[in-house]
């Protein structure tokens, strides 16, 4: 048994146990969605957003982990930068990056992680709230305060003894000091909120865990509204055992969360889906309503284990190249180090106007790109209006939630560009763009010869029917030229050239639509270099004019915090809806 299958089966009993207890109590949903580290990073987004944080992070979700990211960011981001399998999905979660301390050579050195896991788990039936955009929160950091049940826990899978050339000495309390084939940390975030605001001072008062901790169990009449619980887990296969540590020096595991969610699209999933699943089920998806970027899923489980033996594998086939923290974030070491890098506001910060762009910098396009059209092409009024309406709606059919406007936009853009845009990256646009209108073209030319007379020319001229049907079977002429004495062979003869037709006209088309696609995704990264300047320079202008005096030094934070960001975030929103809608336009050409 692998050790994939060991952490899915452990996770798989710890979920029925829990699920046996709370038979005919109440039914449950959740959805197991999974990631590989995104960066490490000693940034955190919600505590310090203008300088480093205290200590380093190990982030999962959008390879977005500057100070100054927000919901704006993880919303416009690009699907291709998201280590998470889930397409919709573009939230950011982080914790303290993990550490081995060698006792001999004084270092720590990082933790490799495994794949990570984030679990939403809900109850059905008591109208639940999505995330609402912006929102975001810190559990975990004062586990043992009154009605906090983070419940963080370290699993050691497959104990064995301690073997490390430094010995097994620790100071630590949450890591244990034997070693495991896999060790798995998880924790809950609360599922109770005040209904209003999207964070608080302490990024936790607006939050509280249910009363008695459990799912199901009341909220308090401060905190009346209803969220998704969110479990978290990271493993780390195989774990060595001796002295480990998070980055804060600490044994309690926190974590930190910013919704990347489009809130309508969330909810949808909230209101429709229903597993019968009241905890972390390793086979639970929502597969219906979410693009799953390694579906389909694995759920049969006298193949999968409660879990697919090749998951590790599938994350890892669709992750973007490494972030380049050190040119983007910050230049100091985080990998191996004689002390870990600490204190909020110390250390160098990489300017935002210095960090290199994703994507050259171009104006969003206000065209769909020139791409060759198929011989057959179609009327172009009739296609644009069909494909208008149908060439965001009809992938969100399949997740049959009826969301449109953004909500629909977000969805489809979620559905097949990831697999349309890893092919072209592998194949090639090109050959696709060249082979699709010379595979059009030639069978409208061949199919009337070849239909007119396919007797007569394969019984004077044998290799004719050869070469252009099945050009692998020349060397096989003196059984072809036998075939088309037989009638039934005669549909034959005629059905594979409009066979070959409709796959070359197919080819063309999903040319066509992956150069949409691949334009849409420059559009996207474009956006940043266009809107994240325009943001600076109205924070500079306020400081400007508070220095003039053209605002007083209390109108100082709503003209940073409010009037900015405000036009920050409208600048997204319109420049995003020019892409999806020049994306529209250029699909309905295709």
């Amino acid at each position: 048994m692998t050790g994939t299958m060991k952490l899915t089966t452990t996770a798989a009993i710890a979920a029925f146990f829990f699920f046996a207890n709370h038979v005919g109590e109440t039914e449950a949903t959740s959805i197991k969605m999974d990631y590989l580290p995104a960066a490490f990073a000693r940034t955190d987004p919600i505590i310090s957003q203008t300088c480093l944080s205290d200590h380093v992070h190990t982030f999962y979700g959008p390879q977005e982990v500057r100070p100054e990211v927000d919901h704006a960011t993880l919303i416009n981001s690009p699907d291709n930068i998201n280590t998470g399998n889930v397409v919709e999905n573009k939230s950011l979660y982080w914790h303290p990056t993990v550490y081995s301390y060698n006792r001999q050579t004084q270092t720590f050195t990082r933790d490799e992680m495994a794949q990570s896991s984030a679990y939403y788990i809900w109850e059905n039936d008591v109208n639940t709230k999505a995330f609402p955009n912006g929102f975001k929160m810190i559990a975990g950091l004062n586990p043992n305060a009154p009605n906090n049940f983070p419940n963080a826990e370290a699993e050691c899978v497959d104990p064995t003894p301690c073997t490390r050339s430094d010995g097994c000495y620790t100071e630590n309390t949450f890591f244990p000091p034997t070693a495991c084939s896999e060790l798995e940390v998880s924790m809950s975030f609360p599922t109770c909120w005040d209904g209003v605001s999207l964070d608080s001072t302490d990024h936790q008062s607006h939050v509280r865990y249910t009363l008695d901790g459990a799912l199901d169990g009341p909220c308090p009449g401060s905190h009346p509204v209803r969220l998704p619980q969110i479990q978290l887990f990271f493993r780390i296969m195989p774990y060595s055992g001796g002295w480990h540590t998070f980055s804060d020096m600490s044994s309690v595991f926190h974590a930190d969360y910013i919704s990347g969610w489009d809130a309508n699209k969330l909810q949808s999933v909230l209101d429709n889906c229903r597993t019968d699943s009241f905890a972390a089920s390793p086979d639970s998806f929502c597969e219906q309503f979410l693009t799953f970027r390694d579906g389909p899923k694995c759920t049969d489980e006298s193949i999968c284990d409660f879990g697919d033996p090749l998951l590790l594998a599938k994350l890892q086939a669709f992750q973007p190249p490494p972030l380049d923290v050190e040119n983007i974030v910050s230049p100091e070491e985080t990998a191996v180090v004689r002390e870990l890098p600490r204190g909020t506001c110390t250390g160098t910060l990489i300017p935002l106007e210095n960090v290199p762009s994703r994507a050259p910098s171009a104006p969003l396009p206000t065209r769909a790109p020139t791409v060759p059209s198929p011989t057959t092409s179609p009327e172009p009024d009739e296609d644009e209006e069909d494909e208008t309406d149908t060439g965001d709606e009809d992938s969100d059919a399949d997740e049959s939630d009826g969301d449109e406007g953004l909500d629909g936009d977000e969805a489809s853009d979620g559905d097949e560009p990831d697999e349309d845009e890893d092919e072209p990256d592998e194949d090639g646009d090109e050959p696709e763009d060249e082979d699709g209108p010379e595979d059009v073209d030639e069978p409208d030319e061949d199919e009337g010869s070849d239909g007119d007379e396919p007797d007569d020319e394969s019984d004077e001229d044998g290799d004719e029917p050869d070469d252009e049907d099945e050009p692998d079977e020349d060397e096989d002429e003196p059984e072809d030229e036998d075939e088309p004495d037989e009638d039934e062979d005669e549909p034959e003869g005629e059905d594979e050239p409009e066979e070959e037709e409709d796959r070359s006209v197919s080819q063309a088309a999903v040319a066509c639509e992956v150069s949409c696609w691949d334009g849409f995704h420059t559009c996207e990264a474009a956006i940043d270099s266009i809107c994240g300047p325009y943001y600076e320079n109205c924070k500079q202008e306020c400081f400007e004019s508070e220095a003039t005096g053209d605002i007083a030094e209390s109108e100082l934070s709503a003209c940073l915090d409010e009037w900015c960001m405000d036009d920050k975030e409208l600048c997204y929103d319109e420049a995003a809806s020019r892409c999806r809608t020049t994306r529209r336009d250029c699909i309905g050409f295709c």
